[in-house]
């Protein structure tokens, strides 16, 4: 199988402009923790709801991978709240580093690009322009026709 077979073709874009509290309410509205970053038709990043956290001042503790749906209206870890970023905008908090793989690239190449970096989403290139993005919950979709069940009895 290779990651044409299970990508997402309808992929969600943001401009780097953009606020991050509109970031926020966009990537929430939208049920995803990430997007890509484009401008002028050009990918020159990626953004997470894990960016937003980690751009906000530092209190005490905070531990950064901690979020929840509810975090835009209610304080999270630590008093941190998307106004809490000020005037930032994505091009701020963005990640200018790009996982990408071709459309023909297996799973066993997705897998070890995904582990490598740490990451949760990879964006499908189709020769130089995007094509689609895989995210972990895409492989998860996959569990059921890679894992076999125990028989039972």
């Amino acid at each position: 199988m290779i990651i044409k077979d299970i990508m997402q073709t309808s992929v969600l874009k943001v401009e780097p402009d953009m606020s991050v509290a509109n970031l926020a309410t966009f990537l929430i509205g939208h049920g995803i923790s990430g997007a890509p970053v484009t401008e002028h038709g050009k990918l020159i990043g990626v953004v997470s709801l894990y960016d937003i956290v980690a751009s906000g001042p530092p209190q005490g503790e905070m531990r950064p991978h901690y979020y929840r749906h509810e975090w835009m209206d209610e304080a999270v870890n630590e008093g941190f709240t998307v106004e809490s970023v000020g005037d930032k905008t994505v091009r701020d908090i963005m990640n200018p580093a790009v996982y990408s793989l071709p459309e023909d690239a297996t799973l066993h190449e997705l897998v070890d690009i995904m582990l490598a970096g740490r990451i949760h989403r990879v964006i499908v290139t189709s020769g130089h322009k995007l094509a689609g993005i895989v995210t972990t919950t895409d492989l998860i979709r996959l569990l059921p026709l890679v894992v076999q069940q125990p028989a039972l009895g």
